[in-house]
């Protein structure tokens, strides 16, 4: 019996010779892990992020369509109600009283051209508000970036630019206007669509932290119509040295006026092209300057 046990204590402290020795000193240590946030502080990279999100964006473009036009009984009727009536008030009220002998044939299809862009503005604008002020339960969940909140209106409304467009088409037909120079009408639709992206995600993100703004927002919408001369008032005195001003601050002054010019037939300056383009760059970027600085905290007012 003894025999046995010498030999199992032999054979342990052999063992215990052939393992490794145990580095104590790495248990002893603490290990951290330090979680820092991604820096946003260049524009580009916040677009990068919404193109890496381009799916929840085709989600929520899919979802507003089928909700806007599923299951109503005007539908796309209304969208072409909306500027006829609008177009309609502001020719007889400011057109036929104030420049009865100013008008041309084809002054009522350019009231409504650019009633149609007011409209979709005004539109976009007001549905970045609701779906940025009543996306709590959204935004307080998951991160992404909520400009795509702000830009879904502006991309679904365009269905309602390209309706208005066709209803365009037929004024032209009837006033015998139709020309080449109409192929540049998309062009002023895509300026459009770039501008009002910048309103809308600055007012909208504005609403959503300060809850007053969403009810004065309606009011400064409705007046924005009187502040573009261009709506209402004859091709003949709206060109002038106060254009390159009201078109820097507003610009959809300036999309108006090439819309304008193509319905008449002819081609807009190179000047006027670059005086809208430029200002709706200014204000996309000014829009996406102000979400990316605000919606950090946007979840702790909703």
């Amino acid at each position: 019996m003894s025999q046995l046990t010498e030999c199992n204590v032999h054979s342990h402290t052999e063992q215990e010779k052939n393992v490794a020795p145990v580095n104590t000193r790495n248990l002893t240590e603490k290990s951290y892990l330090l979680i820092t946030p991604t820096t946003r502080s260049s524009v580009s990279h916040y677009v990068r992020e919404i193109i890496a999100f381009r799916e929840l964006l085709g989600f929520l473009l899919w979802r507003d369509l089928l909700i806007r036009y599923r299951q109503t009984v005007l539908g796309i009727a209304w969208v072409l109600f909306q500027p006829l009536t609008q177009a309609t008030v502001l020719w007889w009220l400011i057109g036929r009283r104030l420049f009865p002998e100013q008008q041309d044939s084809l002054y009522p299809v350019h009231v409504f051209a650019g009633t149609a862009l007011w409209i979709y503005a005004a539109n976009s604008i007001m549905g970045s508000i609701h779906r940025l002020s009543g996306s709590g339960n959204l935004i307080t969940k998951v991160y992404f970036p909520r400009a795509i909140l702000a830009i879904t209106p502006c991309l679904v409304h365009i269905l309602d630019l390209g309706l208005c467009s066709f209803l365009l088409l037929i004024g032209l037909t009837y006033h015998h206007a139709m020309n080449w120079n109409l192929i540049w009408l998309p062009l002023c639709y895509l300026g459009m669509v770039i501008f009002t992206m910048g309103p809308a995600m600055l007012i909208g993100i504005v609403a959503a932290r300060y809850r007053d703004v969403k009810h004065l927002a309606p009011y400064f919408v409705q007046l924005w119509v009187f502040a573009t001369p261009a709506i209402y008032m004859p091709h003949t005195r709206v060109i002038g040295n106060t254009d390159w001003l009201i078109g820097a601050i507003n610009p959809l002054h300036a999309w108006v006026l090439c819309t304008a010019s193509i319905i008449r037939g002819s081609i807009p300056s190179l000047q006027l092209w670059l005086l809208a383009a430029l200002s709706s760059v200014m204000y996309i970027l000014m829009g996406l300057f102000f979400l990316v600085r605000m919606e950090r905290t946007l979840s702790d007012h909703l």
